[in-house]
């Protein structure tokens, strides 16, 4: 991160900060010796940042602020040809995490094909006369299955289950993956992914589970615990945010889920995921401090 500004008393950095992230651009403000400072996270984006700067202050020629319909006419053509590839290349991982949850779920018919559901499943299920059947654990072992440890992720039983797990996915993970890398961020998925399906089976003792929740929930530890490791990341989870899903997490351990017609919720997945993404988190933080 990169010192880019000093805000003068009677400066507000909201409106500064709004534009950053607009342009997509990780920063966090903090306030240092009674004055706000904005910090950036990478100094690729220092001429941007200098250029929105020079907006925010008043100092940029009117014809760069206020930009005719033709032109942005022809820039929004532009963009909309290029947000896919820069996506793509922006955020790899949590892309393909999306892409593939989506198709697994395509597959499973949202988990009511057991047929396919099978092939996802952490051990087999096999239907037989109307029954259905499980294999032990040790049977993924046996056959070296070991991807069976993270394909549960993507298997999903309700629609509203999908879309809630991909929007968390999206909003947190994809900022995670920024700050962070591709390549830290696949470890740090596979971590979460791996760890949550594992105890989940191990504590209900059946393959009938599934989703990105042990991931969503690594996500909000991971983004949470940061800022108070490292005060120059950007505090991505308020709060308001932590506390609801701490809340979510309880309601999932009495019945309220079920006679809300939400079925019994994966609990172990999401606390050990969420353990997993605060563990995640440290060892990230004592990592990055040796550099």
């Amino acid at each position: 991160m990169f010192l880019a500004y000093r805000f003068l008393e009677h400066q507000s950095p909201e409106a500064l900060s709004k534009m950053l992230w607009q342009h997509k651009i990780g920063h966090q403000i903090t306030f240092n010796q009674g004055v706000h400072e904005l910090w950036v996270v990478d100094k690729a984006y220092a001429t941007e940042v200098h250029r929105l700067i020079a907006i925010y202050e008043g100092h940029a020629p009117q014809e760069e602020v206020v930009i005719n319909s033709s032109h942005a006419k022809q820039k929004n053509a532009v963009l909309n040809k290029n947000t896919l590839y820069l996506a793509c290349k922006q955020y790899p991982v949590t892309l393909f995490l999306i892409a593939i949850t989506l198709l697994v779920s395509l597959i499973t018919q949202l988990g009511t094909s057991y047929a396919s559901l099978g092939w996802f499943t952490i051990t087999p299920i096999i239907v037989e006369n109307n029954l259905l059947y499980s294999m032990p654990l040790s049977s993924m072992w046996d056959t070296h299955a070991y991807w069976r440890l993270l394909t549960p992720a993507f298997v999903h039983f309700s629609m509203m289950h999908l879309v809630f797990n991909l929007l968390w996915v999206w909003e947190i993970g994809r900022k995670i993956e920024k700050l962070v890398g591709a390549f830290v961020w696949l470890i740090g998925v596979l971590i979460m992914a791996v760890a949550s399906n594992t105890f989940q089976y191990w504590d209900v003792q059946s393959p009938l589970f599934g989703g990105l929740s042990g991931v969503v929930y690594g996500c909000i530890g991971f983004a949470w615990l940061m800022p108070y490791i490292d005060s120059k990341w950007p505090r991505l989870i308020s709060k308001g945010l932590m506390m609801f899903f701490l809340i979510w997490l309880g309601i999932g351990y009495t019945d309220l889920p079920s006679s809300l017609g939400l079925g019994n919720m994966a609990n172990t997945a999401h606390l050990v995921g969420l353990v997993s993404g605060l563990v995640c988190a440290l060892v990230y933080g004592l990592l990055i401090k040796r550099r």
